[in-house]
C-alpha cells in the first residue's frame, strides 16, 4: 500500500533520505524511555521520503515568534507487524517531538495494508530556539487499503492550501481529522476548518462520556439497589447527551 503516493507531491519535492535511529538517540530531549521505542528490529525504518518547501514546491516559508514552518517533511515508518498496534502512535509523537520541522508522519505495517497518519502542532521552545514543544499530536483511525478514493483525492497535494507552508500544514490537518469524523458522521468531507474543529471537540466530549458510562457500569456491578437506581439515572443522562452530539453531529456533517 503506497500510502505516500496518494500525497502525489510534485517530483521536485520526492527524497529519500533514511533517518538512523541511532541519531534520534543521540539528539537532545530525548528520554531513556523514549529512547527504548527504538531499539530492536521492530521499528524497520524511517526515512524522509518528500520535503515540501518555497524551493522545492514554491510554497512560501512563514515564521512568528511562536511557529515556524520552513519545510514540511514526509516521513514514512516501517514498523513489525506484531509491533504495530503497540508502537505507532508513540513513534510518530516521538519523531514530532525530535524533528524541529513539522512533519506528515506515516506510520505502515510490514505486514498487512494497514497505515496511520499523524500531524502535530508544535511551538519553537522559548529556552532553545533549536527545539519544538508539541501543542498537539493527532493521528487517524486506521487507513487500509479500502480508504474512499475522496479521501486520497483530499490529500493530493494539488488540492492543498498553498498561502504558505502554514496554511498547507493546517489543510492537512484538517483532511486528517476528517477522515477521523467518518465513524460519526458516516461520510468523509473536508469542511472549513473552524467548523472541522468544533466537530472534533463534539466528538471528544462523545468519548469523554462513553468513557464515564463504562466507569459507571463497572460500579453498577458492585453498587446495592438505591445505589443502583441513581448510578442508572446518571447512565442515562450521559446517554443523551451523547444523542444530543451525535445530531449535531450529522447536521453539521451535512451541510
Amino acid at each position: 500500500m503506497d500510502v505516500i503516493a496518494w500525497f502525489a507531491l510534485p517530483s521536485a519535492c520526492s527524497v529519500d533520505v533514511p533517518i538512523r535511529k541511532t541519531s534520534l538517540k543521540q539528539l537532545e530531549g530525548i528520554t531513556g524511555s523514549e529512547a527504548k521505542l527504538l531499539d530492536g528490529t521492530a521499528v524497520q525504518s524511517i526515512r524522509i521520503v518528500g520535503v515540501v518547501s518555497k524551493a522545492r514546491a514554491n510554497v512560501e516559508a512563514v515564521q512568528t515568534d511562536d511557529r515556524s514552518f520552513v519545510e514540511i517533511d514526509f516521513i514514512q515508518v516501517l514498523l513489525d507487524g506484531p509491533s504495530y498496534a503497540k508502537l505507532y502512535r508513540p513513534i510518530a509523537g516521538l519523531l514530532h517531538k525530535l524533528i524541529p520541522h513539522h512533519g506528515v508522519v506515516i506510520t505502515q505495517s510490514n505486514e498487512e495494508p494497514l497505515a496511520h497518519l499523524s500531524l502535530a502542532t508544535k511551538l519553537i521552545n522559548r529556552n532553545d530556539k533549536r527545539l519544538r514543544v508539541v501543542q498537539k499530536h493527532v493521528v487517524s483511525d486506521a487507513m487500509t487499503a479500502s480508504v474512499p478514493q475522496a479521501v486520497r483525492q483530499a490529500l493530493s497535494f494539488s488540492k492543498a492550501d498553498k498561502i504558505n507552508l502554514g496554511h498547507c500544514y493546517r489543510y492537512y490537518l484538517n483532511v486528517l481529522q476528517s477522515y477521523n469524523l467518518v465513524a460519526l458522521t458516516e461520510q468523509f468531507k473536508v469542511r472549513p476548518y473552524a467548523q472541522t474543529q468544533a466537530m472534533i471537540l463534539a466528538r471528544e466530549e462523545i468519548q469523554q462520556y462513553e468513557s464515564q458510562i463504562n466507569q459507571l457500569k463497572k460500579e453498577l456491578k458492585q453498587a446495592q439497589m438505591r445505589e443502583k437506581v441513581q448510578l442508572n439515572t446518571e447512565i442515562h443522562a450521559l446517554r443523551q447527551r451523547i444523542n444530543i452530539l451525535k445530531d449535531q453531529l450529522h447536521e453539521n456533517g451535512e451541510n
